[in-house]
């Protein structure tokens, strides 16, 4: 078993991709495709940031090309796309492409990518992500009408988390779920209705709990542990009876995964500073049952220092996908960095 690259795209990031719709970006411009028509627009940037936005190493070292968007469509039409950029939470319109400030972070640039969520009344939510400097409350921010306005919905206290890694729908609870790291203390997974009201603490604040991305199945729910501090698993959570249970070691720490049509999970491990953290390869393992794991990619991590230049990341496009068509991009590795790859998985 091993994955096959189709075709190698000169973009920097993927945010959305199925049957109708591509969401694509490259530093501030923004790239939508829908329905065979492609739109695209440029988001503002500062005087200085513009000068150093012609070079792809000056755009990892000032972060300048990190955004997160998704759309907002019904019923296969596309009425616009919402997302992050440089701490604003833009609405993006279709086919126009107007867009406008709708709200703005307090601390942080973008939440990590793939952690936007909708549910099936239509409300969106999504945290906030940074190094907490100023050691405030950590907000999860909710909207009721399609990206046009924003109401901070929850808060975690500062000693409860240093940040959101993501906010997930559980089509099977229909519950909200939020995972916040990243220390001792911090490293939370919540299950909660849409207003907050009643809200299950699932966790204990340690490692295992640290959790980037969500895999809702019927029995269980999937994570693989973001630390790179302790040794790294696939972990799985029993519905019923709330137990967790460590299936899978893995070589580093996994900050996104993806489940695909056909029962397929992926999960990515990333290259980042740690005592428990392969320094050399990101990797991808899939599964078709949760219990039989396969190494299906690597990719090397690039000379840069991870400090200055990013981690070695794989990650993975929202949208319904399969085995046969999929999307990931790739940050600081060897022959793939600042790169969109569209893939399939050959048994």
């Amino acid at each position: 078993m091993k994955l096959v690259i189709e075709q190698i795209i000169d973009s920097e990031i993927i945010h959305h991709y199925d049957a109708g719709t591509k969401i694509t970006s490259k530093c501030n411009r923004i790239k939508v495709e829908h329905c065979g028509n492609t739109n695209t627009v440029s988001l503002p940037l500062s005087f200085f940031k513009k000068v150093f936005n012609g070079f792809r190493i000056g755009r990892r070292f000032l972060r300048t090309d990190k955004s997160v968007f998704y759309p907002v469509s019904d019923n296969g039409q596309l009425e616009a796309i919402i997302g992050v950029y440089q701490k604003n939470i833009y609405r993006i319109d279709w086919p126009t492409m107007n867009f406008r400030t709708t709200g703005q972070f307090r601390q942080g640039r973008v939440p990590l990518h793939q952690s936007i969520c909708r549910t099936e009344k239509g409300s969106f939510f999504l945290g906030e992500y940074s190094l907490n400097k100023k050691n405030l409350p950590v907000p999860v921010w909710k909207s009721e009408d399609k990206g046009n306005s924003w109401k901070i919905v929850f808060e975690f206290s500062r000693n409860q988390a240093r940040h959101v890694h993501g906010c997930f729908w559980d089509p099977f609870e229909k519950k909200v779920w939020v995972c916040t790291g990243d220390l001792k203390g911090e490293c939370h997974i919540i299950c909660t209705d849409e207003d907050f009201k009643n809200i299950e603490w699932l966790s204990d604040g340690t490692q295992v709990w640290r959790a980037c991305q969500l895999i809702f199945k019927k029995d269980y729910v999937f994570w693989g542990m973001d630390s790179p501090l302790t040794q790294s698993f696939v972990c799985r959570l029993d519905r019923k009876t709330r137990s967790l249970e460590k299936m899978f070691k893995l070589p580093g720490p996994v900050w996104y995964s993806k489940e695909l049509e056909g029962n397929w999970m992926l999960f990515a491990t990333a290259v980042e500073v740690g005592p428990f953290v392969e320094r050399e390869y990101a990797r991808i393992f899939a599964t078709q049952d949760g219990l039989n794991w396969h190494e299906i990619y690597k990719a090397k991590k690039d000379r840069w220092p991870i400090v200055l230049f990013k981690a070695g990341v794989l990650a993975f496009a929202t949208g319904k996908q399969n085995s046969s068509c999929f999307y990931f991009f790739a940050e600081a590795l060897s022959g793939i960095e600042g790169k969109i790859l569209q893939c399939r998985i050959q048994s």
